[in-house]
C-alpha cells in the first residue's frame, strides 16, 4: 500500500490494479495491444492510515519495469504514419499519429501532423491541402561535375574502355532522360555545373525542358562531355564549385531567381518541401527539397597547392527553412586516395539514417548501387545509402541492374 492510499487501475482491465502509477502511465500489461491504456486513479482512502474503503480489494500485482518495447512501438507508428501521410492516405495516417501521440502525449509535432490530416481530410480543402509541407512546389538539384585533367586521363575502373569524364557524363544523360515518366518533370529542376580550376555553368533547366530539348540519352550525354573537354582540363577547385552551389541555393531558397519569379507573377513561388523522421530520435524535421551532389576523383588542388575542403551547407549552412546539410558526394577511385578521405570528412550525416551522405565508385558494383539512390522517388529525396533501401521496400521496386549513376530522382 503507498502511502498516500491511491491505487492506480487500468480502465481496460479491473484486474490491472498497482500501487504506484507507472512513469510513463501507461498499462504495463496492455503494452502489447494495439491500443495504449492510461492508468486512472482508481480510488483514494478516507482516513490518515491509508486504508481502503473497498473492503475485498483484489491483489496488487508488482509494477514491473517500463518496457523498452514502448519506444520501438512508437517508433514504428511514426514511421508508418510519415510514410502514409506521404501517400495522401490521410484517414490511416491520422491513426497511427493519434496512437504515437497516446504513447508520448508531449510530443506537440505529432498533434500539428493530426491536424494536418483533419484539414487535408475535410470537405472544404480537400486531400490536396497540407499547412506547411508543400508537394507542390518546385525542387533543385545541383550537380557538379568534376572536369580537371584526371578525369580524361584516368580510365573510369581497372579495365574500363572509358575515362571517368565519360562515365559521369553518361550516367547524368541517363538519369535526366530517366525522367520521361515522372509528373514532377515540370517542377523539377537540375542545375549542372561543370568544374576545374574555374566553375563554368553548363545550364539551368526544368527536367521536362532539358528531356524535350535533347530528345534521347546519347544526345545528353555527347553534350555533357564535349561540354566538359572542350575548354576544361585543368585543376580542381572543390572549394570553388560548392560556393557557387550554395549561392545558387541561396538565392533559389531566398525567391531571388527571377525566371522562377516570372511564372508566378512576380510572386514568391513555392519550394517543395521533405518532412523527415529520424529514424533514432524519432523527431521531426523539415527540409527544402534541394540537393548538391558532387562527383569527383581529386583533391582540393589550384595554383599549385591544395587547400582544406570547406563545405558550405554544414548544418544547413544558415540557408533559410534549412535544419540540415544538403550536400551529397561521390567519390571515384579508392578509398585509400587522399581526396576521398578529404571529400568524406566534410560530408554530414544523413538526417533521416545517421549515415554518411557519401558514396564511394570504385567498380561497377558500386555504381550499380548508386544508381538506385537517383531512383528515390520525386518528393522523397534521400541522403544516404539507407535512404536507398527505404525506398525500394516503400515502393516495392526490385534492385536496379544498371552500370549508370543516375540522377533523375534526386528531387
Amino acid at each position: 500500500m503507498n502511502k498516500n492510499g491511491k491505487i492506480w487501475a487500468c480502465p481496460n482491465n479491473d484486474n490491472h490494479l498497482f500501487n504506484e502509477k507507472p512513469v510513463d502511465g501507461l498499462c504495463p500489461h496492455c503494452i502489447d495491444k494495439p491500443y495504449f491504456v492510461y492508468m486512472a486513479r482508481l480510488k483514494e482512502t478516507d482516513n490518515d492510515e491509508g486504508t481502503r474503503t473497498d473492503p475485498n480489494p483484489p491483489s496488487l500485482p508488482p509494477l514491473p519495469e517500463p518496457d523498452s518495447r514502448l519506444e520501438e512501438k512508437f517508433g514504428r507508428l511514426v514511421i508508418d504514419a510519415e510514410e502514409l501521410y506521404k501517400d495522401e492516405n490521410y484517414a490511416a495516417a491520422k491513426e497511427k499519429y493519434s496512437q504515437a501521440l497516446e504513447i508520448f502525449n508531449h510530443r506537440d509535432d505529432l498533434r500539428e501532423m493530426i491536424k494536418k490530416c483533419d484539414l487535408a481530410l475535410s470537405d472544404d480543402f480537400g486531400r490536396a491541402v497540407q499547412s506547411s509541407v508543400s508537394e507542390d512546389g518546385l525542387g533543385l538539384c545541383v550537380l557538379l561535375m568534376d572536369a580537371s585533367g584526371s578525369m580524361f586521363t584516368q580510365s573510369a575502373f581497372e579495365g574500363s574502355e572509358e575515362n571517368r569524364a565519360q562515365v559521369v557524363a553518361r550516367a547524368a544523360a541517363r538519369g535526366i532522360m530517366g525522367m520521361k515518366e515522372k509528373k514532377a518533370a515540370s517542377r523539377a529542376y537540375l542545375a549542372i555545373y561543370k568544374f576545374d580550376h574555374r566553375v563554368k555553368p553548363v545550364f539551368i533547366k526544368s527536367m521536362e525542358e532539358v528531356i524535350q530539348g535533347f530528345k534521347s540519352e546519347k544526345a545528353l550525354e555527347e553534350y555533357l562531355y564535349n561540354s566538359m573537354e572542350s575548354d576544361m582540363g585543368g585543376e580542381t577547385d572543390i572549394n570553388g564549385a560548392l560556393q557557387d552551389a550554395y549561392n545558387l541555393v541561396d538565392s533559389f531558397l531566398n525567391r531571388r531567381i527571377k525566371s522562377f519569379r516570372n511564372v508566378w507573377g512576380d510572386r514568391d513561388y513555392p519550394v517543395m518541401i521533405d518532412r523527415i523522421t529520424n529514424r533514432n530520435s524519432f523527431d521531426f524535421i523539415e527540409v527544402p527539397n534541394v540537393r548538391v551532389f558532387i562527383y569527383t576523383d581529386g583533391l582540393q588542388y589550384v595554383q599549385g597547392k591544395t587547400d582544406v575542403l570547406l563545405n558550405p551547407f554544414l548544418n544547413g549552412g544558415g540557408l533559410p527553412d534549412t535544419p540540415a546539410d544538403i550536400l551529397l558526394g561521390a567519390f571515384i577511385g579508392s578509398e585509400k586516395n587522399d581526396g576521398c578521405r578529404e571529400l568524406k570528412a566534410i560530408l554530414s550525416d544523413c538526417p533521416e539514417h545517421d549515415v554518411s551522405q557519401f558514396f564511394l565508385i570504385k567498380d561497377e558494383e558500386d555504381v550499380v548501387e548508386l544508381t538506385n539512390v537517383f531512383h528515390m522517388a520525386t518528393g522523397n529525396s534521400g541522403f544516404c545509402k539507407e535512404c536507398v533501401e527505404k525506398w525500394r521496400m516503400h515502393t516495392g521496386q526490385r534492385e536496379i541492374k544498371s552500370d549508370l549513376p543516375l540522377i533523375s530522382d534526386m528531387l
